[in-house]
């Protein structure tokens, strides 16, 4: 499947061929995006699985984070930093876009970065002292949804950049697409699970609503900053009971 294996090397840093080079073969595999996040949560089910069998909760948590930053080479989480870098050290629209496209990380960054990693590492080490998986399934699906999600409803607050080409190339059909895989996928590993759109959806819109009125619409890192995360609330909200 084309699609499926072009998402899988835009997304992440598996073995799958040749890399996607063009923007048309990255926007043709948005609606595959799901399916990745499914794969992705398999293998972190897996490693919390067999290391939990030899070391305790806390060190097996650690384990299954770095599998999450490295099978991702951390795509995603550039945008945290850059994001927070931008929301809080400038007020206008120009000042916020230009301070996101900077290569370098400034003190809000960090500890953005800081946050959402302790964040999806204490959530993982409670799930695994309950003997707890399919969360880690749930929370990269999501997590790849909304990025899906906002390609389609989103604007591009700029005219450049491989974010704004996504949107601009993205259809309705490829989130009506994306949601079924979702409802497929997650009815597999835990129905309830399919929950979560309830709030993650108006939580979506609202958060495409605050940048576009502070910078005019969406960027790739906006973007990538939402499935971080969503995949840290879904891991959060599936300790409670």
């Amino acid at each position: 499947m084309k699609g499926l294996t072009t998402a899988l090397g835009f997304l992440t840093l598996l073995p799958v061929g040749r890399r996607p080079v063009s923007h048309e073969e990255i926007a043709g595999a948005v609606p595959f995006f799901p399916v990745v996040g499914f794969l992705l949560g398999l293998i972190y089910a897996l490693v919390a699985y067999a290391t939990l069998k030899v070391l305790p909760p806390s060190l097996a948590a650690l384990l299954v984070l770095c599998c999450m930053m490295t099978l991702t080479g951390g795509f995603h989480l550039d945008g945290i930093a850059d994001t927070f870098d931008g929301l809080a050290l400038s007020k206008s629209r120009e000042e916020i876009l230009h301070i996101m496209k900077e290569s370098t990380i400034g003190t809000f960054g960090v500890l953005a970065l800081v946050m959402i990693l302790l964040l999806k590492w204490v959530s993982v080490w409670e799930l695994l002292k309950r003997g707890v998986y399919y969360p880690l399934l749930l929370a990269p699906i999501w997590g790849r949804w909304a990025l899906v999600c906002l390609s389609v409803t989103g604007k591009p607050a700029k005219e450049e950049g491989l974010g704004a080409w996504i949107m601009q190339h993205s259809q309705g059909k490829g989130l009506v697409m994306a949601t079924g895989w979702c409802f497929v996928l997650i009815s597999l590993v835990h129905v309830k699970g399919l929950l979560h759109i309830l709030w993650l959806y108006p939580a979506l819109m609202g958060y495409r609503w605050f940048w576009k009125e502070r910078v005019g619409g969406m960027t790739g890192d906006l973007m990538g900053t939402s499935c971080e995360t969503t995949e840290a609330l879904i891991l959060v909200l599936s300790l409670l009971r």
